[in-house]
């Protein structure tokens, strides 16, 4: 009996300790796995750059002008290997509303909303990846203004391009962190001022032409990478 009970204790304690197929070949520890569905999330400051689809200003000190905000993205796609991602994210970027020249708020809202198909070569080095990534897609700006009596809001919508530089750091197999610089740069080609609508900013008036701006996220990102198997 009591070899029966010792036998059955060893193979207990063996089948606790063996792999199930479903988590064959899935350690803790271990070289990143750089396969399968890869998650990302990405929260950092909006960064103004000039030039946006009115030649708009960034300059915080001058009247109607304003200042970074949070932004935030995603990214979800498949790893195909060590270097090759392919997927769709999307980017939300705020700009905080500045103040007139009396002092009073310009603007009640300047937010990009922009979504994306996204191609991105990886150099593998270790445990660390140094990510070139490209997108293209659609996005729209809305700027909504303080206290005026011509108009209430500036709406610009169309081609956009999403252009990231990345470093990334998997600290176990499937889930990491890292640095990301992504930039919006909006080709739009539909503007709307309250209900007026057509293909450049000469829709709104000289005062607001050139509040449209595009954006440059630095931010934090944080990736997980789904681990697949189909058990023989």
């Amino acid at each position: 009996m009591r070899r029966v009970l010792a036998l059955a204790g060893a193979l207990a304690g063996a089948l606790a300790l063996a792999p199930t197929p479903a988590h064959a070949g899935h350690p803790w520890r271990g070289d990143p796995y750089r396969r399968g569905i890869q998650l990302e999330v990405m929260a950092g400051p909006t960064l103004c750059v000039d030039g946006g689809p009115g030649g708009g200003r960034c300059n915080p000190t001058i009247a109607t002008r304003s200042t970074p905000q949070v932004a935030l993205g995603g990214t979800a796609g498949w790893r195909f290997s060590d270097r090759l991602f392919v997927g769709a994210g999307l980017t939300l970027a705020n700009r905080r509303p500045g103040v007139r020249a009396d002092g009073e708020p310009a603007f009640t809202t300047m937010r990009n909303f922009g979504a994306y198909g996204v191609g991105r070569w990886v150099f593998a080095i270790r445990r660390t990846d140094l990510i070139v990534e490209a997108g293209v897609g659609w996005s729209r700006q809305t700027v909504a203004i303080a206290d005026d009596d011509q108009i209430g809001s500036l709406v610009s919508s169309g081609v956009s391009l999403r252009p990231a530089l990345g470093v990334h750091q998997w600290f176990i197999p499937d889930f990491g962190a890292g640095l990301r610089v992504e930039g919006m740069f909006n080709l739009h080609t539909r503007y709307c001022a309250d209900a007026l609508c057509g293909p450049d900013v000469g829709v709104a008036p000289p005062a607001y032409r050139d509040v449209l701006f595009h954006g440059v996220i630095v931010g934090i990102e944080l990736s997980a990478l789904l681990f697949l198997r189909v058990s023989p």
